[in-house]
């Protein structure tokens, strides 16, 4: 419906946010759900908008949980998906839904890159649940280990391994 008259991103993210936190998260985690399977093109961009605004207008954390659920929108191009993602996850604090896909997406990517690197180290300094935390902590050692060799990236790279030693996981870093 997203792009119908009185339906587009803009106007149903200012209505969601009348609803509360809870109904914007939602309808990134739905959205995301539908295009995961359905997406198109012209679909997936007007998504894309609707999270757009979303991160450029709320004030809550809480508003961006369920937009990690985009890590199975597997039609969006990585590099847009990790800018998308990194914001996200710097107003969160790295806490959202889904941060075990999320790092799954990153680490199972055809190259890890320094956007991913920096999305995983906010992940694993995240107050996470124990699925997710053991997820993000598996596939952010299994980036470290494929990106020894990356050059540009060390930086960021230094910056996960911390956050992997802080977490108690530094025999396996």
């Amino acid at each position: 419906f997203l792009g119908t008259d009185g339906y587009d991103p803009e106007s149903v993210a200012v209505s969601l946010a009348k609803m509360g936190s809870k109904h914007v998260s939602q309808a990134g985690e739905h959205m995301a759900a539908i295009l995961s399977t359905e997406g198109n093109a012209d679909s997936i961009q007007r998504g894309i908008r609707l999270w757009e605004y979303v991160l450029g207008s709320s004030k809550k954390p809480e508003d961006l949980a369920g937009y990690g659920r985009w890590a199975d929108v597997s039609a969006l191009d990585q590099d847009p998906w990790e800018s998308l993602t990194l914001r996200t996850c710097r107003q969160t604090g790295g806490k959202i839904d889904w941060a075990g896909d999320v790092a799954k997406r990153i680490a199972s990517g055809n190259m890890i890159t320094d956007t991913g690197l920096k999305i995983l180290k906010l992940l694993v300094r995240a107050d996470l649940g124990h699925q997710d935390r053991d997820m993000v902590a598996e596939n952010a050692l299994g980036a470290l280990r494929r990106s020894k060799d990356s050059a540009g990236i060390q930086e960021s790279r230094n910056l996960l391994r911390e956050a992997v030693w802080e977490r108690g996981l530094h025999q396996d870093a």
